[in-house]
């Protein structure tokens, strides 16, 4: 047995074998990389969730606790009004590019990829909300974005609106 691995060092498939398994195992470690990925990095990932969870049930919030339906519909609120700024400026940089008010080629291409990267924050934000266990509409267009800043506002008072029609009378009663 000893005798044939010898003769098999002598040969040029042995050798030629030997050299592509060290490639691999080379290429697969610059690929790979795993000192980027040590046991003390992972721990100290580790730990900082089990902090983060720590402080979450002291201050009272349970990780398996669900929300009670106004404090979802409130959480759904306040994301929609968080998404309504990325949607209002999708409207705008696309209503630019539809009138055609662009003549020039690197202006409509720069307001195009101001487009498509506002998107891409849109969908991001989206997921991120939908990852949270809350509903949002993907589509920026969505006339939800508009209603949810007067929700938010809550019934006006009388005075206010007694003050606006005055403001008004007094700026038509001006021209």
């Amino acid at each position: 047995m000893p005798r044939t691995f010898f003769l098999a060092l002598t040969e040029v498939w042995f050798w030629q074998l030997l050299s592509g398994v060290l490639f691999i195992l080379c290429l697969g470690l610059i690929i790979y990389r795993p000192w980027r990925y040590s046991g003390k990095k992972y721990l100290k990932r580790l730990s900082k969730l089990e902090k983060s969870q720590l402080k979450m049930m002291a201050s009272g919030m349970n990780w398996d606790k669900r929300l009670s339906e106004a404090q979802l519909k409130t959480a759904e609120r306040l994301a929609l009004l968080d998404l309504r700024e990325l949607a209002k400026q999708i409207r705008e940089n696309m209503d630019l590019i539809s009138k055609d008010a662009i003549k020039d080629e690197r202006k409509y291409k720069k307001a195009l990829m101001k487009v498509i990267g506002l998107k891409k924050k849109f969908i991001n934000a989206v997921y991120v909300v939908g990852l949270s266990g809350l509903e949002v509409p993907t589509d920026p267009f969505n006339p939800i974005y508009d209603e949810v800043r007067e929700e938010l506002k809550g019934p006006k008072t009388k005075k206010l609106e007694v003050k606006k029609q005055e403001d008004s009378k007094k700026s038509v009663s001006k021209t």
